[in-house]
């Protein structure tokens, strides 16, 4: 199945790949700062979520995204199955800390993605790369051109197109935010 990148990615223009035979080089995008944005739009599409849990970036859940992409050629499925892989356990420790999410009427599963009052994304949908090297860090967003437009174009509007969503608990900064 071929897809285009500017369905799911705000810098993806016209390039694509076919999902049953492609290199991980072809997941890059390059940048006019001389970046790599790495294609990896993670995240669970729910119908009407009440909480937003975000990551900064994709870090190294691209690696995951890539593989389960060839596994299930659908970025939904890879993208839903890659956001927060392996860190399920921990976020909900934290969620249901105190009674965090008993007032919000919100449940949470095992795995995030699997509910239906849980968007799970990141700040930035695909992960920024110098050379060889990913920029994972929360200061580099800033320092970004891409990784801000990403955040301006694509984050802001994922947001506000759910208009159910009333809590924000960002993960990855210092520490972690609820906004």
């Amino acid at each position: 199945m071929y897809i285009r990148f500017m369905d799911y990615c705000c810098q993806g223009g016209e390039q694509g790949l076919d999902t049953r035979n492609f290199t991980a080089s072809e997941l890059e995008i390059p940048t006019n700062d001389g970046k790599t944005l790495v294609f990896s739009p993670l995240g669970n599409q729910p119908i009407s979520p009440k909480l937003a849990v975000v990551g900064i970036t994709p870090g190294g859940q691209s690696e995951r995204f890539e593989r389960f992409l060839r596994e299930n050629d659908s970025v939904e499925s890879a993208a839903k199955m890659a956001a927060f892989d392996g860190a399920h356990e921990t976020i909900r420790g934290l969620l249901t800390a105190h009674g965090f999410l008993n007032p919000l009427g919100v449940d949470c599963p095992p795995n995030l993605n699997e509910s239906d009052k849980i968007l799970t994304t990141s700040l930035v949908k695909c992960c920024v790369k110098s050379g060889r090297m990913y920029l994972y860090k929360a200061p580099d967003i800033c320092a970004s051109e891409a990784a801000k437009y990403c955040l301006l174009h694509r984050f802001i509007g994922d947001i506000e197109s759910y208009r159910t969503i009333r809590y924000v608990v960002i993960l990855g900064a210092p520490g972690w935010a609820a906004i």
